[in-house]
This record gives C-alpha cells, sequence and structure tokens, in this order.
C-alpha cells in the first residue's frame, strides 16, 4: 500500500471569517452531492513545493465537508525522480523529451507504484506527473483520474501561477509517457 499522508484535521469554520455564510453554504451543498464517494490525492512527495502546502489544507477540509478523502505518495529512487525532471521541465517548455533509457525507468515505477494502489476509489486526483502513467495499469478501473498539474503556461520557462486541470480518460493508451513539442 502507499503510504499515507497524515493531514491531521481542519475546519470549514475556521474560515468563517474569511468567507461568506453563503460560500460555507454552497461548499457543503456540493459536497453532499458526493457523499459515500471515495477519493484519492497521489502526489510524489509530501513535502515541499505547492502540492503539499496545498494539500495539507484541502485534504483535511474536503473532510471536514464529508468527503471519505485519502493522500497517498508514491516510491521512487533517484534514476525515476531524474526521468520525471525531465518531463517537469518538458511541460514547461524545455524541448527535450524522455530517452529510451528513461521512459523504460518511468514505465518501471509507475508499474511498482500500481502494484501498491488499491483500486477502490470513486476518484485520484495526480498532482505531479510523476505518478501521472499509473492510470495505464488499471484499465477497468470505474475511478475518474483526474491529472492536476501546477504549470504556468504564461511563460516558456516556468512558474506556477497557472493550475490547469486535465482529465485522463479511458481508454487511453499512449506509447509514450510524456512527449512536449515547443511552440514555433
Amino acid at each position: 500500500m502507499l503510504q499515507l499522508v497524515n493531514v491531521g484535521t481542519k475546519s470549514l469554520l475556521d474560515y468563517g471569517t474569511i468567507a461568506s455564510r453563503g460560500l460555507m453554504e454552497e461548499i457543503r451543498r456540493l459536497a453532499a452531492q458526493l457523499e459515500g464517494k471515495r477519493v484519492l490525492h497521489l502526489s510524489a512527495t509530501a513535502f515541499g513545493g505547492g502540492v503539499a502546502e496545498i494539500n495539507y489544507a484541502l485534504v483535511p477540509l474536503m473532510g471536514d465537508a464529508g468527503l471519505d478523502v485519502e493522500w497517498r505518495i508514491i516510491r521512487g529512487a533517484d534514476e525515476f525522480f531524474g526521468a520525471t525532471k525531465t518531463i517537469h521541465n518538458a511541460l514547461q517548455g524545455s524541448p527535450q523529451d524522455l530517452t529510451p533509457e528513461q521512459e523504460e525507468v518511468y514505465r518501471k515505477y509507475n508499474e511498482l507504484n500500481a502494484r501498491e494502489l488499491e483500486d477502490d476509489y470513486d476518484f485520484v486526483i495526480v498532482h505531479d506527473p510523476q505518478p501521472a502513467f499509473m492510470i495505464e495499469h488499471f484499465p477497468s478501473s470505474q475511478a475518474k483520474w483526474i491529472w492536476r498539474c501546477h504549470i504556468d503556461l504564461s511563460t516558456p520557462n516556468g512558474g506556477s501561477s497557472a493550475a490547469p486541470t486535465i482529465f485522463l480518460r479511458r481508454p487511453r493508451r499512449s506509447t509514450t509517457p510524456c512527449r512536449a513539442h515547443p511552440r514555433g
């Protein structure tokens, strides 16, 4: 089983002084539609960076709103994180592809991590490119996989101001985990 991140507890009521009553009611109304659904946040690390900062607040607040929510992190070695650094750079505009060796490492670690993930979630929210290819190991899953990447699309080489959401749909069979094409 992938490592569970302990996020503690938070209450939506803690935000009552900065959020309107109408907003709090809207959050509860929307969350009620997801009652009984299992939600997994999946990322590469529990510390450092925007994903961790977001999830330490978001996950417990989703729980307070009545969702059955967890956050788990994947495992990897230096060779894996080296390959995924290439993916990260490509997503931020660097004109590079994975080498065949890097692609093999990326696929291998996603397969190893997929073996440690139970397929009993309704939604899997992938926050990093590292575990994004795990979806390929769940071809008959009923879960909705969502890749929420944090990329600045307004500048050619980085930042973190934009956060596009990409829905990974089935059937989805790709031959290459990540290939970036520079804009001309």
